[in-house]
């Protein structure tokens, strides 16, 4: 079974516009790892509540997305990002 992983980051109202495309650019980076059938990463057009950026990406298998979240790569941008955002997760299975 596939996963599939969304993500809605929502970053800080003082976050700078470099800072902003810093997290951009880390979280595409990480989209690389192995085992990752896809992903996306994208700024949401509506800013009225703020800048968000949303994560979406579908993994092989739910070991294989536990093997992504353990990896060095994203234990580094996930500690990155804990200081410039905070963030909603949405994981689930599929044939």
């Amino acid at each position: 079974m596939k996963l599939n992983h969304t993500v809605m980051f929502k970053l800080h109202n003082d976050v700078s516009d470099k800072t902003r495309s810093e997290a951009v650019q880390r979280l595409t980076d990480l989209g690389v790892e192995p085992n990752v059938l896809s992903w996306i990463i994208k700024e949401s057009i509506d800013t009225r509540k703020g800048h968000i950026i949303i994560e979406q990406a579908t993994f092989e298998s739910e070991e294989s997305y536990q093997s992504f979240r353990t990896s060095p790569a994203h234990i580094e941008v996930g500690d990155f990002m804990k200081e410039i955002a905070d963030w909603w997760v949405g994981d689930y299975l599929e044939d």
